[in-house]
């Protein structure tokens, strides 16, 4: 009868709908870092492909922050390895709640993030740096009442002439952080036009 194609359509609208919802939370877990909250790796290339794509017409800065956790295998030896997690849902914390809400920020994998940043010329790039650097060594991460002193290693980079492809990008910052690191950790490294330029610990 009528009544009963009604209740059978609202039935079936009813399962369609909650499998979509379902579709959708997979695919959110899919792009997301489950210690953090963050954009996990896949997330970060799905979103940043998006942002480079827009950088390009009509042509505007783009640049990249690499960042390492140093000595965390240290961290993990010394406090175990749930202190471990703390610190790295701590920095992700610390990272997501000071970059803009236009930046790409993930846990790029390990003890390692990544930070997009649309429309952003290298001179506020280097004082992002500096400030995210700050933010994480001037506080230490506190687990179960004991400070965990952290500072990370930060290589930038931008897109120029002569680096055009996002993973040509994330190469530069890639090689800036490891830099930074041979430089004695605690600092960032800019990589731009003239090469790797060390912005100081």
């Amino acid at each position: 009868n009528a009544e009963g194609n009604v209740t059978h359509y609202v039935a079936v609208k009813e399962d369609v709908t909650a499998r979509k919802v379902a579709e959708a939370k997979l695919e959110q877990l899919a792009v997301t870092d489950s210690l953090t909250g963050l954009l996990n790796r896949r997330g970060f290339f799905q979103e940043a492909e998006k942002v480079y794509a827009r950088s390009l017409n009509p042509p505007y800065e783009l640049a990249i922050l690499m960042m390492d956790i140093d000595h965390f295998k240290d961290i993990n030896d010394r406090y175990g390895h749930q202190a471990g997690d703390a610190v790295l849902r701590e920095i992700g914390a610390r990272l997501r709640d000071r970059l803009r809400p236009t930046d790409l920020v993930a846990r790029y994998g390990g003890e390692e993030f990544v930070a997009l940043l649309p429309r952003t010329p290298l001179d506020t790039l280097r004082q992002i740096a500096r400030r995210l650097n700050a933010a994480i060594c001037e506080k230490p991460v506190t687990y179960e009442g004991a400070p965990i002193p952290v500072t990370v290693s930060i290589g930038g980079a931008m897109l120029t002439a002569d680096c055009r492809l996002l993973d040509e990008l994330l190469s530069r910052a890639d090689q800036a952080m490891y830099q930074a690191k041979a430089s004695g950790r605690n600092c960032a490294v800019m990589f731009n036009a003239e090469g790797i330029q060390h912005e100081g610990c």
